[in-house]
């Protein structure tokens, strides 16, 4: 037996801790191109006492790409027989800082009572939010047309076969 010390020790609280927020995106789209462009996001998190505000604003940036990533421009495309046609980068859509929009972002500060630090999670609050974010807001942008529905990733061709070509 190598010498050393060595302890272990578990912190099991009684309850787990949320996040919570709302986010809110305003978007432009064009029914006779299917082009979407994001107007505007904004983004109020709560993560709980926060210890290091430039991770937590790290967090939050980084998960508001991969949700708008998700809505828009991410999908896996398969053949007729289900095998995988997205196998590499130059298939999959992945955006880049120049398809992303500037992000507005807050934060408001509920302690956690079940942590002696009053902190809470937020590394999947903003990616949770903003997909489901993105989606609502181009689909309530293409009510007139009928649109109720849409399947991620919303592309510009499903846009414009949603809404009959932009008629």
């Amino acid at each position: 037996m190598d010498p050393g010390l060595e302890e272990t020790n578990f912190y099991d609280p009684e309850n787990f801790t949320y996040p919570f927020g709302t986010h809110v995106a305003v978007v432009e789209v064009d029914p006779g191109t299917g082009d979407i462009e994001i107007e505007r996001y904004v983004a109020v998190d709560d993560c709980g006492e926060i210890i290091n505000p430039l991770i937590v604003e790290g967090q939050v940036h980084g998960g508001i790409a991969q949700g708008i990533a998700a809505a828009l421009y991410e999908g896996a495309a398969h053949d007729e027989h289900a095998r995988l046609q997205t196998r590499r980068m130059d298939e999959y859509a992945v955006p880049h800082a120049t398809m992303l929009p500037d992000y507005e972002t807050d934060t408001t500060v509920t302690p956690s009572p079940h942590n002696p630090l009053g902190v809470k999670g937020v590394g999947e609050s903003a990616t949770i939010a903003a997909a489901p974010t993105v989606v609502s807001a181009v689909v309530d942008a293409l009510e007139p047309f009928g649109v109720d529905h849409l399947d991620m990733p919303i592309t510009p061709m499903a846009v414009w076969r949603a809404t009959g070509g932009g008629r």
